[in-house]
Protein backbone atom coordinates (compact mmCIF):
# COMPACT_ATOMS: atom_id res chain seq x y z
CA UNK A 1 0.00 0.00 0.00
CA UNK A 2 2.86 2.37 0.82
CA UNK A 3 4.46 1.71 -2.59
CA UNK A 4 1.13 2.38 -4.29
CA UNK A 5 0.74 5.69 -2.44
CA UNK A 6 4.25 6.82 -3.36
CA UNK A 7 3.65 5.81 -6.97
CA UNK A 8 0.42 7.83 -7.00
CA UNK A 9 2.27 10.95 -5.88
CA UNK A 10 4.93 10.43 -8.54
CA UNK A 11 2.29 9.94 -11.21
CA UNK A 12 0.38 13.06 -10.18
CA UNK A 13 3.57 15.10 -10.20
CA UNK A 14 4.55 13.78 -13.62
CA UNK A 15 1.13 14.67 -14.98
CA UNK A 16 1.68 18.23 -13.78
CA UNK A 17 5.20 18.25 -15.24
CA UNK A 18 6.75 18.36 -11.78
CA UNK A 19 9.48 16.20 -10.35
CA UNK A 20 8.87 14.98 -6.78
CA UNK A 21 11.56 16.11 -4.37
CA UNK A 22 11.04 13.05 -2.21
CA UNK A 23 8.42 10.98 -0.49
CA UNK A 24 8.28 9.48 2.97
CA UNK A 25 5.71 7.00 4.27
CA UNK A 26 5.62 6.26 8.00
CA UNK A 27 4.60 3.11 9.82
CA UNK A 28 0.92 2.49 10.49
CA UNK A 29 1.17 2.70 14.29
CA UNK A 30 3.67 3.70 16.95
CA UNK A 31 4.79 1.59 19.93
CA UNK A 32 1.55 2.31 21.76
CA UNK A 33 -0.65 1.39 18.84
CA UNK A 34 -1.53 5.02 18.01
CA UNK A 35 -1.89 5.85 14.29
CA UNK A 36 0.87 7.76 12.57
CA UNK A 37 0.44 10.29 9.77
CA UNK A 38 1.84 9.52 6.34
CA UNK A 39 3.79 12.31 4.62
CA UNK A 40 3.98 12.41 0.83
CA UNK A 41 4.92 15.52 -1.10
CA UNK A 42 6.22 17.01 -4.31
CA UNK A 43 7.68 20.48 -4.85
CA UNK A 44 7.74 23.03 -7.66
CA UNK A 45 7.74 26.81 -8.03
CA UNK A 46 7.20 29.43 -10.70
CA UNK A 47 8.72 32.90 -11.06
CA UNK A 48 6.88 36.15 -11.58
CA UNK A 49 3.25 35.10 -11.24
CA UNK A 50 0.77 37.68 -9.96
CA UNK A 51 -2.85 38.64 -10.39
CA UNK A 52 -1.93 41.99 -11.92
CA UNK A 53 1.02 41.18 -14.11
CA UNK A 54 0.79 37.48 -14.93
CA UNK A 55 3.94 35.55 -15.78
CA UNK A 56 6.93 37.79 -16.39
CA UNK A 57 9.11 36.20 -19.02
CA UNK A 58 12.82 35.89 -18.27
CA UNK A 59 12.46 36.66 -14.58
CA UNK A 60 14.78 34.44 -12.51
CA UNK A 61 13.30 32.08 -9.97
CA UNK A 62 14.39 33.16 -6.48
CA UNK A 63 12.67 30.34 -4.58
CA UNK A 64 14.32 27.51 -2.69
CA UNK A 65 13.17 24.62 -0.53
CA UNK A 66 14.40 21.68 1.49
CA UNK A 67 12.87 18.39 2.59
CA UNK A 68 14.68 16.46 5.27
CA UNK A 69 13.94 13.24 7.15
CA UNK A 70 15.34 14.12 10.57
CA UNK A 71 15.82 12.04 13.71
CA UNK A 72 12.24 12.88 14.74
CA UNK A 73 10.47 12.97 11.40
CA UNK A 74 9.99 14.88 8.19
CA UNK A 75 10.70 18.63 8.07
CA UNK A 76 10.08 20.72 4.95
CA UNK A 77 10.79 24.38 4.32
CA UNK A 78 9.93 26.84 1.54
CA UNK A 79 11.68 30.15 0.92
CA UNK A 80 10.45 32.89 -1.41
CA UNK A 81 13.39 35.17 -2.16
CA UNK A 82 12.98 38.81 -3.18
CA UNK A 83 15.24 41.68 -4.12
CA UNK A 84 16.88 40.88 -7.45
CA UNK A 85 19.84 38.49 -7.42
CA UNK A 86 20.05 38.80 -3.63
CA UNK A 87 16.69 37.08 -3.30
CA UNK A 88 18.05 33.83 -4.67
CA UNK A 89 21.16 34.16 -2.52
CA UNK A 90 19.11 34.75 0.63
CA UNK A 91 16.63 31.91 0.08
CA UNK A 92 19.34 29.40 -0.72
CA UNK A 93 21.56 30.42 2.20
CA UNK A 94 18.68 30.31 4.69
CA UNK A 95 17.44 26.94 3.45
CA UNK A 96 20.85 25.31 3.58
CA UNK A 97 21.62 26.70 7.03
CA UNK A 98 18.32 25.43 8.43
CA UNK A 99 18.73 22.04 6.79
CA UNK A 100 22.24 21.72 8.21
CA UNK A 101 21.01 22.64 11.70
CA UNK A 102 18.20 20.09 11.55
CA UNK A 103 20.59 17.38 10.39
CA UNK A 104 22.09 17.26 13.87
CA UNK A 105 20.12 14.66 15.90
CA UNK A 106 20.30 16.70 19.11
CA UNK A 107 18.83 19.71 17.31
CA UNK A 108 16.06 17.62 15.78
CA UNK A 109 15.18 16.14 19.18
CA UNK A 110 14.89 19.66 20.60
CA UNK A 111 11.74 20.00 18.45
CA UNK A 112 10.19 17.47 20.83
CA UNK A 113 11.67 18.81 24.07
CA UNK A 114 11.13 22.57 23.52
CA UNK A 115 9.60 23.34 20.13
CA UNK A 116 9.34 27.11 20.69
CA UNK A 117 13.02 27.56 21.54
CA UNK A 118 14.14 25.10 18.87
CA UNK A 119 12.26 26.85 16.09
CA UNK A 120 13.51 30.26 17.26
CA UNK A 121 17.08 28.95 17.07
CA UNK A 122 16.40 27.40 13.67
CA UNK A 123 15.13 30.68 12.23
CA UNK A 124 18.02 32.60 13.75
CA UNK A 125 20.38 30.28 11.86
CA UNK A 126 18.56 31.01 8.63
CA UNK A 127 18.42 34.76 9.25
CA UNK A 128 22.12 35.11 10.02
CA UNK A 129 23.07 32.91 7.04
CA UNK A 130 20.97 34.98 4.63
CA UNK A 131 22.32 38.28 5.94
CA UNK A 132 25.89 37.03 5.79
CA UNK A 133 25.49 35.63 2.27
CA UNK A 134 24.06 38.90 0.91
CA UNK A 135 26.81 40.87 2.64
CA UNK A 136 29.53 38.74 1.08
CA UNK A 137 27.92 38.82 -2.38
CA UNK A 138 27.64 42.63 -2.31
CA UNK A 139 31.17 43.14 -0.98
CA UNK A 140 29.93 44.58 2.33
CA UNK A 141 31.31 41.69 4.39
CA UNK A 142 34.88 40.43 4.26
CA UNK A 143 36.00 36.82 4.61
CA UNK A 144 36.30 37.25 8.36
CA UNK A 145 32.62 38.15 8.65
CA UNK A 146 33.22 41.85 9.30
CA UNK A 147 31.03 44.54 7.76
CA UNK A 148 32.99 47.25 5.96
CA UNK A 149 31.09 49.92 7.91
CA UNK A 150 32.62 48.67 11.13
CA UNK A 151 29.71 46.61 12.38
CA UNK A 152 30.23 43.46 14.48
CA UNK A 153 30.63 39.98 13.07
CA UNK A 154 27.69 38.28 11.39
CA UNK A 155 29.09 34.78 11.27
CA UNK A 156 26.44 32.21 12.24
CA UNK A 157 28.43 31.30 15.36
CA UNK A 158 28.20 34.85 16.72
CA UNK A 159 24.93 35.90 18.33
CA UNK A 160 25.54 39.66 18.38
CA UNK A 161 22.95 41.72 16.45
CA UNK A 162 24.25 44.32 14.05
CA UNK A 163 24.38 47.92 15.23
CA UNK A 164 21.61 49.86 13.48
CA UNK A 165 23.81 52.97 13.30
CA UNK A 166 26.71 51.28 11.48
CA UNK A 167 24.98 48.60 9.45
CA UNK A 168 24.95 49.13 5.70
CA UNK A 169 21.58 48.86 3.95
CA UNK A 170 20.97 45.41 2.51
CA UNK A 171 18.76 44.81 -0.50
CA UNK A 172 17.04 41.47 -0.71
CA UNK A 173 15.75 38.80 1.62
CA UNK A 174 13.43 35.83 1.80
CA UNK A 175 10.32 34.49 3.43
CA UNK A 176 10.60 31.22 5.35
CA UNK A 177 7.89 28.70 6.20
CA UNK A 178 8.87 25.48 7.96
CA UNK A 179 6.57 22.55 8.72
CA UNK A 180 7.69 19.61 10.86
CA UNK A 181 5.80 16.35 11.28
CA UNK A 182 7.24 15.18 14.60
CA UNK A 183 7.13 11.45 15.26
CA UNK A 184 4.17 11.18 12.91
CA UNK A 185 1.82 12.71 15.47
CA UNK A 186 2.53 16.42 15.98
CA UNK A 187 2.55 19.17 13.35
CA UNK A 188 4.81 22.17 14.06
CA UNK A 189 4.67 25.29 11.89
CA UNK A 190 6.81 28.42 12.02
CA UNK A 191 7.10 31.18 9.44
CA UNK A 192 8.38 34.64 8.60
CA UNK A 193 6.77 36.56 5.77
CA UNK A 194 3.78 35.64 3.64
CA UNK A 195 4.45 32.16 2.28
CA UNK A 196 1.32 30.32 3.38
CA UNK A 197 1.04 26.92 5.02
CA UNK A 198 -2.30 25.35 4.17
CA UNK A 199 -3.81 22.17 5.61
CA UNK A 200 -5.99 20.29 3.14
CA UNK A 201 -8.13 17.20 3.37
CA UNK A 202 -11.44 15.61 2.49
CA UNK A 203 -14.46 17.63 3.52
CA UNK A 204 -16.44 16.29 6.46
CA UNK A 205 -19.61 16.17 4.37
CA UNK A 206 -17.80 14.32 1.58
CA UNK A 207 -18.36 17.19 -0.83
CA UNK A 208 -14.77 17.51 -2.00
CA UNK A 209 -11.57 18.93 -0.54
CA UNK A 210 -11.38 21.49 2.24
CA UNK A 211 -8.41 23.75 3.04
CA UNK A 212 -7.46 25.79 6.08
CA UNK A 213 -4.74 28.43 6.17
CA UNK A 214 -2.45 27.83 9.16
CA UNK A 215 -0.29 30.96 8.96
CA UNK A 216 -0.90 34.71 9.25
CA UNK A 217 0.98 36.91 6.78
CA UNK A 218 3.65 39.23 8.14
CA UNK A 219 3.28 42.35 5.97
CA UNK A 220 3.02 46.12 6.48
CA UNK A 221 -0.65 45.78 5.50
CA UNK A 222 -1.37 43.66 8.59
CA UNK A 223 -2.86 45.56 11.50
CA UNK A 224 -1.66 42.77 13.79
CA UNK A 225 1.94 43.39 12.73
CA UNK A 226 1.47 47.14 13.12
CA UNK A 227 0.21 46.76 16.69
CA UNK A 228 2.90 44.20 17.52
CA UNK A 229 5.71 46.55 16.55
CA UNK A 230 4.10 49.38 18.50
CA UNK A 231 3.97 47.19 21.60
CA UNK A 232 7.72 46.55 21.34
CA UNK A 233 8.47 50.16 22.24
CA UNK A 234 11.79 51.79 21.39
CA UNK A 235 12.69 51.69 17.70
CA UNK A 236 9.72 49.42 16.97
CA UNK A 237 7.28 52.10 18.07
CA UNK A 238 8.88 54.58 15.64
CA UNK A 239 8.40 52.45 12.51
CA UNK A 240 6.08 53.77 9.81
CA UNK A 241 3.99 51.42 7.67
CA UNK A 242 3.55 53.14 4.29
CA UNK A 243 2.61 52.26 0.72
CA UNK A 244 5.49 51.77 -1.72
CA UNK A 245 4.78 54.88 -3.72
CA UNK A 246 7.16 57.15 -5.73
CA UNK A 247 6.35 60.33 -3.83
CA UNK A 248 7.91 62.39 -1.09
CA UNK A 249 4.70 62.15 0.91
CA UNK A 250 4.48 59.10 3.16
CA UNK A 251 1.13 57.41 2.56
CA UNK A 252 0.51 55.63 5.86
CA UNK A 253 -1.35 52.34 5.63
CA UNK A 254 -3.24 52.87 8.88
CA UNK A 255 -5.19 55.68 10.50
CA UNK A 256 -4.43 55.89 14.19
CA UNK A 257 -7.03 58.45 15.30
CA UNK A 258 -9.27 55.84 16.91
CA UNK A 259 -8.63 53.34 19.67
CA UNK A 260 -7.83 50.62 17.12
CA UNK A 261 -5.80 51.33 13.96
CA UNK A 262 -7.81 51.06 10.74
CA UNK A 263 -6.78 50.97 7.09
CA UNK A 264 -6.55 54.52 5.75
CA UNK A 265 -8.88 54.78 2.75
CA UNK A 266 -7.44 58.21 1.94
CA UNK A 267 -3.90 56.79 1.65
CA UNK A 268 -5.14 53.83 -0.36
CA UNK A 269 -6.90 56.12 -2.84
CA UNK A 270 -3.81 58.32 -3.20
CA UNK A 271 -1.63 55.24 -3.72
CA UNK A 272 -3.96 53.97 -6.43
CA UNK A 273 -3.92 57.36 -8.18
CA UNK A 274 -0.14 57.04 -8.33
CA UNK A 275 -0.39 53.62 -9.95
CA UNK A 276 0.47 51.43 -6.97
CA UNK A 277 -2.34 48.91 -7.45
CA UNK A 278 -2.48 45.40 -6.02
CA UNK A 279 0.56 43.16 -5.90
CA UNK A 280 -1.14 39.77 -5.64
CA UNK A 281 -4.37 37.80 -5.42
CA UNK A 282 -4.48 38.72 -1.72
CA UNK A 283 -5.55 42.23 -2.80
CA UNK A 284 -2.62 43.83 -0.95
CA UNK A 285 -0.78 46.87 -2.17
CA UNK A 286 3.05 46.84 -2.03
CA UNK A 287 4.19 48.50 1.19
CA UNK A 288 7.29 49.58 3.07
CA UNK A 289 8.41 49.78 6.67
CA UNK A 290 10.26 53.05 7.22
CA UNK A 291 12.49 53.61 10.22
CA UNK A 292 13.37 56.83 12.02
CA UNK A 293 16.11 59.04 10.50
CA UNK A 294 19.60 58.23 11.78
CA UNK A 295 21.55 60.57 14.02
CA UNK A 296 24.09 61.10 11.23
CA UNK A 297 21.43 62.72 9.04
CA UNK A 298 21.23 59.85 6.55
CA UNK A 299 17.86 59.04 4.93
CA UNK A 300 15.67 56.79 7.07
CA UNK A 301 16.07 53.08 6.37
CA UNK A 302 13.34 51.47 4.28
CA UNK A 303 12.38 47.83 4.16
CA UNK A 304 10.32 46.68 1.20
CA UNK A 305 8.07 43.70 1.90
CA UNK A 306 7.04 41.77 -1.22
Amino acid sequence: EADEAAAAVAAAAAAAELRPSASFVGEEVDGEGAPLVRALFAAASAAGGSAAGGEKGGRPNQDFHFALETAVGLVVGIFDGHGGAHGAIASQAAARAMEEWLSEPEHAHSLVDDAQSALAELFLEGHVAALDAIGRASGCVDEGGKWSAGGPEVDSRVRVPLDAETRLPVEGGTTATVVALVNGRQLLIAHVGDSDAVLGGDSIDGGGVSAEKLTADHTPCSVTEYMRTRALGGAGAKLSFVYDCPTAELLHVFDTDGEVPAVSMDSAEKADLRGVGYKSVRAERPALIVGAPSKAGAPPPRLAVT
